[in-house]
């Protein structure tokens, strides 16, 4: 009987336990959101905020307390936005989106093999909307080739460049480097910079979810995750052009 009380005793242990872990806090300072929105979220210039959602773009006009929606694409079946994703509105307006599309996703990575496999494919794309987010133009493919494990920062310059950062799966050996496109052009045309290539080996190894600033004195900064143990940082005079200076 003891034996049997000591293990109820324990199951009771472990089950409360295991229930307080999952208890959801909050700080009292703090108020929680009445949805489950992803973001990024911005506010546009005519005080609205914009977020994107699998498949449509989210509106609200009363600071998030209600939501409509509009669709992102004029074919939904052939795009779904991926979690990660990177959103601004330019100066001008115009409000760019830029994500992987998950509805072209196949991951094919073998490290005996060299890594990514020739079908090993997530293409990076930007969609705008030059109407504060009520309607979307056509999507643009920025990275038509390979895989992009993470789209996470974009911004525009004080020059009015917009950059984005993506990433790239390369073989032999399997890893990620990480590179930027910039557009002078309101995102109508992009052009992309050299690679940043730290080496490494395997499907989370190399440069990876870089994030990048605009310094005072003009230069471009990125921050760089790595797996040696800190973060990687690179530089670029040409406000995203190229990168020179790369160090841990």
């Amino acid at each position: 009987m003891l034996i049997r009380f000591t293990t109820f005793c324990f199951f009771i242990v472990v089950t409360v336990s295991i229930t307080t872990a999952r208890a959801e806090w909050n700080h009292p300072q703090t108020k929680k959101l009445p949805h489950q929105h992803l973001g990024p979220f911005i506010k546009l210039q005519d005080g609205s905020l914009l977020a994107p959602d699998a498949k449509q773009s989210l509106i609200s006009t009363d600071q998030g307390k209600t939501w409509s929606s509009t669709p992102l694409y004029q074919e939904p079946a052939k795009f779904q936005t991926s979690n990660e994703r990177a959103l601004i509105q330019t100066k001008k307006g115009t409000i760019i989106l830029a994500f992987m599309n998950l509805a072209e996703r196949k991951f094919n990575w073998n490290d005996k093999l060299g890594g990514p496999q020739s079908d090993c494919y997530l293409p990076v794309y930007i969609v705008r909307s030059t109407d504060n987010g009520k309607s979307w133009l056509t999507p643009q493919i920025l990275q038509d080739h390979g895989w992009c494990g993470a789209v996470r920062s974009i911004i525009q310059t004080s020059s009015g460049r917009i950059i984005v950062v993506v990433s790239q799966a390369i073989a032999n050996p399997g890893r990620h480097v990480m590179l930027t496109y910039y557009s002078d052009d309101e995102g109508a045309t992009w052009n992309h910079s050299n690679m940043i290539d730290l080496g490494g080996s395997g499907d989370h190894d190399g440069a990876m979810e870089g994030t990048i600033v605009e310094l005072k004195n003009g230069r471009i900064y990125a921050l760089i995750r790595t797996k040696f143990g800190r973060f990687w940082e690179a530089f670029s005079t040409d406000e995203g052009a190229s990168w020179r200076t790369i160090q841990p």
